[in-house]
């Protein structure tokens, strides 16, 4: 779902559950070809094994320890590329990748890590990033060399791969010697000025603001925000919502209009033994009436039904809250009844319509 735009040809895209077949066979065909400098290629046995890795690289995301992605060129899986943060504290990182032997030579590598390497100075404001590889690895070294990395020195015998020892040539830049400042985030793009992205700690000023700008007006319907009194809070929020990207059992998206924050949209939760979910969204009152919302709404519902794989969506508003009921209704919701005193906002409780959406009847809807 959430794309890191590289060029018109290339895009990075975070791991998702839909393409493990197709990411299981791209490092299938290639073990041969990757396994000249990295034996991982090895542990990759069945689909199963990829979809633990997916898993994995999630948490990794939750932690902010590795950011992995999928290389796209023209349409078409290639390889990945991924930041591993080593310290966060002082800002150190390492840029890592692989591609397909049969589309090596037209520059994706290349174009790719100088985005991860953008993506790193100008979005997370990271001190230092390298790049190591095996010292007779020549194109993965001519990569480093080409995007201006500068020769650090050599890792004596760091590298243990089948039996054997090997160097590492390391090469490195620092934030102040890197020239690009094209500031781009992972996101999803719903129309020309909207997009979605997964709520990340570098957001946490973007969401704190638009909060503590509008609580008076967002209370009457989430309380929480009289939870976000102080950027801590905000950060203590954000970790836990990247926990539920990490355990792959729920998704909160901000939205940003012109790149500006102006709401969520979330799976606040979801069963993959029922494939069902429980969606929930606020927007901020200067945006809404202009269908920001429905527009974020119907993207999240594709992701749901097209890449989780859900059977059901829940959506549940307050009797009183028109704006977000019509949201569902206008969206082809089924209105399923009312739960008598079903939610708790303050000191009262309210009366709250039941929604839900069947993935049979959003595909009639988009066929």
């Amino acid at each position: 779902m959430f794309v890191l735009p590289v060029d018109d040809e290339i895009e990075l895209r975070l791991h998702d559950m839909h393409n493990i077949e197709r990411f299981y066979s791209l490092i299938d065909r290639n073990r041969d070809f990757i396994g000249q400098w990295m034996e991982w290629a090895e542990n990759y046995k069945s689909v199963d094994d990829a979809y633990q890795y997916i898993l994995w690289v999630r948490e990794q995301f939750a932690q902010s320890e590795q950011i992995a992605t999928q290389i796209y060129y023209k349409g078409e899986m290639v390889g990945s590329v991924a930041l591993t943060i080593h310290d966060s504290v002082s800002g150190f990182a390492e840029v890592g990748y692989w591609l397909d032997e049969a589309y090596t030579g037209n520059g994706i590598i290349t174009r790719s890590a100088h985005a991860m390497t953008n993506y790193a100075f100008n979005i997370l404001k990271l001190h230092k990033v390298i790049i190591r590889a095996i010292s007779d690895n020549t194109p993965s070294i001519a990569v480093a060399k080409r995007l201006g990395y500068q020769f650090q020195g050599l890792q004596i015998q760091q590298r243990l791969l089948r039996g054997t020892y090997y160097d590492y040539s390391v090469h490195y830049m620092l934030r102040n010697m890197w020239t690009d400042t094209t500031s781009c985030d992972f996101q999803y793009r719903v129309t020309d000025n909207i997009v979605l992205r997964p709520i990340m700690k570098h957001h946490i000023q973007d969401i704190f603001k638009t909060v503590d700008s509008h609580r008076n007006q967002l209370r009457q319907w989430v309380d929480w925000v009289d939870g976000h009194h102080t950027l801590d809070d905000t950060k203590n929020y954000i970790v836990y919502s990247l926990q539920h990207y990490g355990d792959y059992d729920g998704l909160d998206c901000g939205i940003w209009v012109d790149d500006v924050f102006v709401g969520q949209v979330n799976f606040n939760s979801w069963s993959l033994r029922n494939y069902k979910a429980d969606l929930g969204y606020w927007l901020a009152p200067p945006f809404r009436g202009r269908g920001i919302m429905t527009h974020a709404v119907r993207a999240m519902i594709k992701y749901g039904f097209e890449v989780v794989g859900l059977h059901r969506i829940e959506l549940l508003c307050a009797l009183e809250n028109e704006k977000s009921c019509a949201i569902a209704e206008r969206l082809g919701f089924t209105h399923e009844g009312i739960m008598q005193r079903g939610e708790r906002i303050g000191n009262q409780y309210y009366d709250v319509n039941v929604y839900a959406l069947l993935k049979l009847d959003w595909q009639s809807q988009t066929l």
